[in-house]
């Protein structure tokens, strides 16, 4: 296995000092096509610019109150030998709850092939439901179809608006659910829930840098409401964020990622 690593050159985002403290754990997955790149590293940036946002994070949140420790970034040489090395790592860890920071959306495939969760919560502007693109049966626009032949999960979708008529059909025939503009998933999520949030669930006039963007999208206090509303009653195993192309640095995106990351690691922090 490819063990996470720490550059020296870089901070991290932990809070704890050890991973026996921690009650989530940072991984960065810097995957794109299936491939690892050289492309700035949306974990990294993370990590160098934390001090963007102050310590209080609204909400009564302090980033001092959350227990997370950063276990570096993993590098593997393919999405199947990723997923074996994120169960290794699981089961290592197992008392605390992953982040894992991509990378493209294909890297759920991994995350879910090593957590196997009974629901999966999709903030996303896409269904990401094809059945191929560009001739490819795995990617980041098939992924969720092909978790769904491999291991039928329930899966909840929140703020999506950019799909063809083949994804919504099949969708209708998995049982899938969409759900509408106002409606909360709350009364969906049952069992092992995993959250996957593609960045470009919020408006482009948010976030600009990623990969397909699509207008009316989520504002801000939207997600942190889902994320606060939606998930401390349920068992959360994993969390991703995805879908982020960094190609200039941009403050008010790092900053605003960095708080959807904390306030997703409070929501499931169990007192």
């Amino acid at each position: 296995m490819n063990r996470p690593s720490h550059s020296l050159s870089l901070p991290t985002l932990s809070t704890v000092d050890s991973p026996e403290e921690a009650r989530h754990a940072i991984i960065g997955i810097n995957m794109y096509d299936g491939k690892y790149t050289i492309h700035p590293r949306p974990a990294d940036l993370l990590r160098i610019y934390r001090d963007t946002l102050e310590e209080n994070l609204g909400g009564g949140i302090w980033t001092s109150d959350l227990k997370i420790y950063d276990l570096g970034n993993l590098i593997s040489p393919g999405i199947e030998d990723l997923a074996i090395d994120i169960e290794t790592i699981n089961r290592k860890f197992s008392h605390t709850i992953p982040i894992y920071i991509g990378g493209d959306h294909l890297l759920t495939y991994a995350t879910v092939e090593a957590h196997r969760p009974d629901t999966i919560l999709v903030l996303d502007a896409h269904l990401d439901l094809k059945d191929t693109l560009y001739f490819d049966g795995l990617n980041r626009a098939t992924v969720f179809r092909r978790i769904m032949e491999r291991h039928s999960p329930k899966i909840v979708y929140w703020g999506v608006r950019g799909y063809d008529e083949e994804e919504k059909a099949y969708a209708e025939k998995r049982g899938i659910t969409i759900l509408d503009q106002g409606e909360h998933p709350d009364t969906h999520l049952d069992g092992k829930t995993y959250i996957s949030i593609d960045i470009d669930v919020l408006d482009p006039s948010i976030i600009r840098q990623v990969a397909y963007p699509e207008p009316l999208g989520k504002g801000v206090d939207e997600v942190l409401e889902i994320l606060s509303k939606s998930l401390r009653s349920v068992e959360v195993i994993g969390i991703d964020i995805v879908e982020y192309y960094p190609v200039n640095i941009d403050l008010a995106e790092i900053s605003t990622i960095l708080k959807i990351l904390y306030h997703a690691v409070h929501a499931t922090t169990k007192t």
